[in-house]
């Protein structure tokens, strides 16, 4: 396993954060980490794939936020909101998920749509109107 230095320094700032501090000199701790993870130890690699699912969920959240910056719209109110099909059963939406031009919506009952984004903020917009 290689590992940049940038990457690694992340590694042990997030390791300190979660808790875990040096019994001896933070070099020799460093040190044994870093040996730790190029031999393969099976609880140092743990605390790895721990921070690098953190790393994503960070890009995600981040992600998330700018989509909904760039739209200028709030796409969690959509949560919970039923919508008619076009056969007038009413279906309750239980989350989202951002696609370029369109929004692939979850129903409570296990269906899905995919509709564009400009239809849903018109949706939401005479949705603040009432």
């Amino acid at each position: 396993m290689e590992i940049k230095k940038k990457v690694f320094d992340d590694f042990i700032k997030w390791l300190k954060h979660d808790g875990l501090k040096p019994r001896t000199s933070e070099r020799i701790w460093k040190k044994t980490i870093l040996r730790n993870l190029l031999n393969n130890d099976q609880m140092t690699l743990e605390n790895y794939t721990d921070y690098q699912e953190y790393l994503d969920s960070q890009k995600n959240a981040i992600t998330s936020s700018i989509d909904k910056k760039i739209d200028n719209c709030d796409y969690t109110r959509l949560i919970g909101l039923s919508l008619k099909t076009k056969n007038e059963i009413p279906k309750c939406i239980k989350r989202y998920q951002l696609a370029d031009s369109r929004i692939h919506l979850f129903f409570e009952c296990g269906g899905d749509a995919l509709v564009l984004k400009e239809d849903i903020q018109n949706m939401l917009e005479c949705s603040n109107e009432i």
